[in-house]
C-alpha cells in the first residue's frame, strides 16, 4: 500500500478508505449501509451478538462487510478507552501486511460516535478467493496417503506463521483454526490469518501470551490432527531459536491447557440444548415445555406424543415397553424437513414423592435429554435425542416424553450375542467372537477415558450394528444415569464391568472376559492389576443375577 487511506464523512460516520476501492464504496456501500441486505447479489454470511457480516459483490472482486454491534452500556464505556473492533481490525490488518504477514486486505473502516461515545462500527475487507478453513482441509483434502508430504509442509508453515506473527509483536486472542484460511492446491497451499478484531500490537510478545495462543490453536486442531502432529507443530514453532524453554515442560503445560479447554468447550456446548441456539430451540405449547432440534417441528413432536399415547392404549407391535415407570413405542415423526420413524420414551411419575424429588433435581426425562446430547458431543454413538416434552411446570413437573433416533436397524447387545455366538463355533466364528470382545472392550475403555460413567451399563442398554466391513458398532441407550467427569473411579469401573458381565449370556466365557480385561485396561498399571480387577468383578457378580442362555428381559 503506497498511498495512505482517504478520510470521508457520511451520515454521521467517519470513514477511512483504501484509495483503490474508495469509488465503489462511496457509490454502492456507504450510502446504503443500513439497507445493504436488500441490495441485489448481497448475501448474509453471519449474524450474532458481536457482528453481522455480508458478502457484497464488486466488479472484479468481492467485499466482506462487517457491522459491529454496540449494544450495552458496558460496550459504550469500554470504547471510550480502547479502540473499537473495527479500528482494531483495520490497524492490525494494515500493520500485519506491512510486516509481510499474510492476512486480510482491509479497504474501509467506519465509526459513528456521539462525542466520544461509540454508536456503530463497520469494516470492509476484500474476499480471499477460493479459501477454505484449515481443519476441513486437513480432514478431507490432506488425508490421502499420497499427500503426507503436503500435509506435513502445511503444518510446518502453520508453526512458522504463528512464530513470525509473535516475533513481529502481535497477539491474537482468538487464534484458532477457524481464523486460518488455506488457498491453493495441496502441494502449494498458503495460509492467511483473518478475524483480527482481538489482535493486540505489543512491543514484545510475552512467553505467557505465546503459550496461551499456541494452546488455543492446538486445541482447535484436536479433530484434524494427531497428538504427534501437534507436538511437531510445537517443535517447529521453536525451531533453532527456542523462546518457550524446555520443550517437554512446555508440552506438558500446553497439553494440560488443551485438556482444560476441551472440558470447558464440552460443558458449554452441552448447555446449548437447554436454550435457543444455532442447533436447538424451545417453546411452551399448552401444558408442555418443549426442547427440540431446530430441524424438528414442535407440531410434529406433539403429534408423535399423541400417537404414542394411543399406541399404549391399543397395544400392538409399535409398543416396545410398558411398565409402571416408563413406556416406549415407535412412531412417525412428521414435519416439512423430516419424515421418519422415531422412538418415544415416556417417563411416568407413579408417586407424589417423585414429583417432589423432581422439584430439586433434573427429572429422568431432562437428565436423558442433557446426557444424550452430551454423549453425542463426546462423539459417543447413542440413540440420539431429537426432542423433549415435559408436562407441567416447576415445581409440579410430571410426565416427560423423550423422542430419540430409531435404532431399529441395530440389535440389542444381549440378543446379538445369543444370535451370533450360541452353540459350537467354527474358526471364523471364534475369530468373530474374539473381535467382538476386543471392540466392546475398546468401547468401554473409551467411555472411561473420557470420564463418562453409565450407572446402568447393561447389555439391554447397548445396541450393536455391523458396519460395512463387518465390524460391530456400539450404541448407548437409556442414558439418564450417565455422569461426566475428569475420570471414572476404580469402583465405578469395576461396577460397569460386572454389569456387562452379568447381563450378557454365559457363552461369553471366563477366557473371553480375561481377553476383554486386557483390551480394556486403560494403562499398564491397570493391566498389572488385572487379578485384583477380576476379583472385584467376581465379587460384584456374586450379588447379581447372572444371565444364562436367555435374554435378561
Amino acid at each position: 500500500m503506497t498511498d495512505g487511506p482517504e478520510s470521508y464523512t457520511h451520515d454521521g460516520f467517519r470513514y477511512l478508505l483504501e484509495p483503490s476501492s474508495a469509488r465503489f464504496l462511496k457509490k454502492r456501500v456507504i450510502p446504503d449501509l443500513d439497507t445493504i441486505e436488500r441490495m441485489p447479489g448481497v448475501t448474509l454470511i453471519k449474524r450474532n451478538s458481536v457482528r453481522t457480516v455480508f458478502r457484497v459483490p464488486m466488479k472484479e472482486s468481492v467485499v466482506f462487510l462487517k457491522r459491529y454491534h454496540v449494544r450495552t452500556f458496558f460496550d459504550r464505556m469500554k470504547y471510550l478507552v480502547v479502540p473499537s473492533r473495527a479500528m482494531t481490525e483495520w490497524l492490525a490488518a494494515r500493520t500485519m501486511t506491512a510486516a509481510g504477514l499474510p492476512t486480510i486486505h482491509a479497504v474501509m473502516m467506519g465509526e459513528k460516535r456521539s462525542g466520544r461515545i461509540l454508536l456503530d462500527g463497520t469494516l470492509a475487507t476484500i474476499e480471499i478467493p477460493d479459501a477454505n478453513d484449515l481443519v476441513p482441509v486437513l480432514h478431507w483434502r490432506l488425508r490421502e496417503p499420497g499427500l503426507k508430504a503436503a500435509r506435513r509442509r502445511l503444518l510446518r508453515d502453520l508453526a512458522e506463521l504463528i512464530r513470525r506473527f509473535h516475533d513481529a509483536g502481535f497477539v491474537h486472542n482468538d487464534l484458532h483454526s477457524g481464523n486460518i484460511l488455506v488457498t491453493g492446491e495441496p502441494e502449494t497451499a498458503k495460509l492467511h490469518l483473518i478475524d483480527l478484531h482481538t489482535v493486540k500490537i505489543v512491543a514484545k510478545t510475552s512467553r505467557r501470551s505465546r503459550i496461551a495462543n499456541l494452546s488455543k490453536m492446538l486445541h482447535s486442531l484436536v479433530t484434524g490432527t494427531t497428538r504427534s502432529e501437534r507436538r511437531r507443530i510445537l517443535s517447529e514453532y521453536e525451531g533453532d531459536d527456542p523462546v518457550l524453554g524446555d520443550i517437554e515442560t512446555v508440552s506438558r503445560k500446553i497439553f494440560g491447557r488443551i485438556y482444560a479447554l476441551e472440558r470447558r468447550r464440552l460443558k458449554s456446548r452441552a448447555r446449548r440444548c437447554l436454550r435457543s441456539s444455532s442447533s436447538f430451540d424451545l417453546a411452551r405449547v399448552g401444558e408442555y415445555s418443549l426442547w427440540f432440534r431446530r430441524d424438528i417441528p414442535p407440531a410434529g413432536v406433539l403429534l408423535a406424543i399423541g400417537d404414542h399415547l394411543l399406541s399404549m392404549r391399543k397395544g400392538g407391535r409399535d409398543v416396545l415397553k410398558d411398565s409402571r415407570r416408563s413406556a416406549i413405542s415407535r412412531q412417525i415423526l412428521a414435519g416439512p424437513l423430516l419424515w421418519g420413524r422415531t422412538v418415544v420414551k415416556e417417563t411416568r411419575i407413579p408417586e407424589a414423592l417423585e414429583i417432589l424429588k423432581n422439584a430439586f433435581r433434573d427429572s429422568r426425562g431432562m437428565a436423558s435429554w442433557k446426557n444424550g446430547n452430551g454423549l453425542d458431543l463426546h462423539q459417543v454413538r447413542v440413540g440420539r435425542p431429537v426432542a423433549l416434552a415435559v408436562k407441567g411446570r416447576w415445581p409440579l413437573i410430571r410426565e416427560s416424553y423423550l423422542l430419540m433416533e430409531d435404532l431399529s436397524e441395530c440389535t440389542r447387545l444381549d440378543l446379538y450375542v445369543l444370535k451370533r455366538f450360541a452353540g459350537e463355533l467354527d474358526a471364523a466364528g471364534r475369530r468373530e467372537k474374539r473381535d467382538f470382545v476386543r471392540r466392546l472392550a475398546h468401547f468401554v475403555r473409551r467411555l472411561h477415558r473420557k470420564g463418562i460413567y453409565h450407572g446402568d451399563l447393561k447389555a439391554v442398554n447397548m445396541f450393536v450394528k455391523p458396519s460395512e466391513l463387518g465390524n460391530p458398532i456400539f450404541f448407548l441407550v437409556d442414558y439418564d444415569r450417565v455422569t461426566f467427569g475428569d475420570s471414572v473411579s476404580p469402583r465405578r469401573r469395576i461396577k460397569n464391568l460386572a454389569q456387562l458381565a452379568a447381563s450378557v449370556a454365559v457363552l461369553i466365557t471366563k477366557t473371553d472376559r480375561m481377553r476383554f480385561f486386557r483390551e480394556w485396561a486403560p494403562d499398564p498399571e491397570a493391566l498389572e492389576a488385572m487379578r485384583s480387577i477380576n476379583a472385584g468383578v467376581e465379587k460384584a457378580l456374586s450379588r447379581k443375577i447372572v444371565v444364562e442362555m436367555e435374554p435378561i428381559e
